[in-house]
């Protein structure tokens, strides 16, 4: 019997549709979706409700999909080399079959008949070591001399390191089993380096717990068509206009997304080119990034996901539910945090912008949903609005200043997310990995790294099944 009896996840490969909530024709794609330009920008256009959604770029989206869902999920390198499978994905059983030379066990794959050698970690003081070095925003020499390695092994460690930790967390993830109801808070941020290299991020947090699920960002391995690259100069991205009363501050959000040639193009500025690397446009990374998301809301009977007020991310998320929202399983909210806590606007609401968007008060800003019905199934309710805010402000404590190729930084993003989940730990003395129900106590780096060693080396359990 396979191991995570889950349904595979199924990734949505076409974006070019209706995304007007209401509409008939919502979500629904077709083979050769037709392009048009009566808007003055690429755009497709929906008949039944007149809309014109802007142009995605679906071969960079689905190039986007297929790296980072590797580079997320992958069970490499414990799991068979030849199924690929991943997490969150029903995974073939293993058998026993002899040893290698070395003493080590090799399993045979029930699915293709592979014979493999799963990889382990030994237990190892320098992982610690490296842990509390990035975490210190130290120099990868300075951290490579103290464990005594050469910068080539170091960075070699830093890799399996950040592999192992993201085995040990999306194993726990994938063994949560069905929940009633789950609701995700996703926000963008800017990440800021020396020499003029900036990246887009985007993160989705669970928005009960402040559990970190997904980090991506908007820096590809791949080869990227030039439509999908992003080379833009001007800046257009909204700010929060904090200075402004809280309904003032929405108009002129609303206003700055109005002056942009296609609202879901999102500029953030000059960023300059990376080695080895390509940048990819906001809007196409938010796509793959809700397709992503799909393993984690595709196994709840509900769920909401709370979205910052940006029209760039707002298709995504709607592309990345359709058939929920469509079923009354699942809706889509924006939310704008603002220091007047909703005390503006009206109890029965406020319709701002070209839309006529109708925003409504809450203790930590405005929320509006995308998805409008006369009654929800579950009201909004958003327990941490602060939740994505918190894991940035960490994210930019650990970050270098330089940013010389991709692989070292996302290494460093996941050892991040895994040292915030279990380590980091609220005023009340509540990690988002106690409030997700992982465990029910603070780890320190040394409890992290024995449950990576320990997770990663157990991984094929096969006297469990005794």
């Amino acid at each position: 019997m396979a191991r995570w009896g889950r349904k595979m996840t199924v990734y949505q490969r076409q974006f070019n549709c209706c995304k007007a909530f209401g509409c008939t024709e919502l979500g629904k794609t077709s083979e050769s979706p037709e392009k048009v330009h009566d808007m003055g920008f690429e755009s497709t256009y929906c008949p039944k409700c007149s809309s014109f959604p802007p142009w995605v770029d679906d071969e960079t989206v689905c190039s986007l999909i297929d790296e980072l869902k590797d580079q997320h999920f992958s069970l490499k390198p414990v799991g068979c080399p030849q199924c690929l499978p991943r997490f969150f994905e029903t995974q073939p059983e293993a058998s026993r079959y002899g040893k290698t030379s070395a003493g080590r066990q090799r399993l045979k794959c029930q699915r293709c008949s592979k014979i493999f050698t799963p990889g382990s970690i030994d237990p190892d003081p320098r992982w610690s070591q490296i842990i509390q070095g990035v975490l210190g925003k130290r120099p990868a020499l300075s951290i490579a001399y103290d464990i005594d390695v050469a910068p080539k092994v170091y960075y070699q460690l830093l890799n399996r390191l950040a592999n192992g930790l993201r085995i040990m967390s999306r194993k726990l993830e994938s063994d949560h089993g069905k929940r009633p109801f789950m609701a995700i808070l996703t926000e963008s941020k800017v990440l800021p380096f020396k020499h003029g290299h900036s990246l887009w991020a985007l993160t989705s947090c669970d928005a009960n717990t402040g559990y970190v699920l997904l980090n991506t960002t908007n820096l590809s391995q791949n080869p990227i068509p030039l439509e999908g690259q992003y080379s833009a100069k001007e800046f257009n991205r909204s700010k929060p206009y904090h200075q402004l009363g809280l309904y003032k501050a929405l108009v002129k959000r609303y206003e700055n997304t109005m002056a942009r040639l296609n609202y879901e193009n999102l500029n953030y500025g000059i960023a300059k080119p990376i080695a080895r690397a390509q940048l990819v446009k906001p809007a196409l990374v938010a796509y793959a990034h809700f397709q992503l998301l799909r393993n984690f809301t595709q196994h709840c009977e509900h769920f909401h996901h709370y979205l910052e007020h940006e029209s760039c991310i707002r298709g995504a998320g709607l592309m990345g539910s359709f058939d929920e929202i469509k079923q009354g399983n699942a809706d889509v909210f924006y939310v704008f945090r603002h220091h007047h806590s909703g005390k503006e606007l009206s109890e029965e609401g406020v319709n701002i912008g070209w839309w006529n968007d109708r925003w409504y008060p809450f203790r930590a800003g405005a929320w509006s949903p995308i998805t409008p019905r006369k009654q929800f199934r579950k009201n909004f309710h958003l327990e941490l609005p602060l939740a994505v805010k918190n894991a940035f402000k960490h994210l930019l404590g650990v970050l270098p200043k330089e940013i010389k190729s991709p692989q070292p930084l996302l290494a460093i993003m996941e050892i991040q997310r895994c040292f915030y989940n279990f380590c980091n730990h609220d005023a009340a003395g509540y990690t988002p990995a106690m409030r997700q129900g992982f465990t029910d106590l603070v780890w320190n780096t040394d409890m992290l790294v024995n449950a990576m060693v320990k997770e990663v080396n157990n991984f094929h359990d096969l006297d469990a099944n005794l």
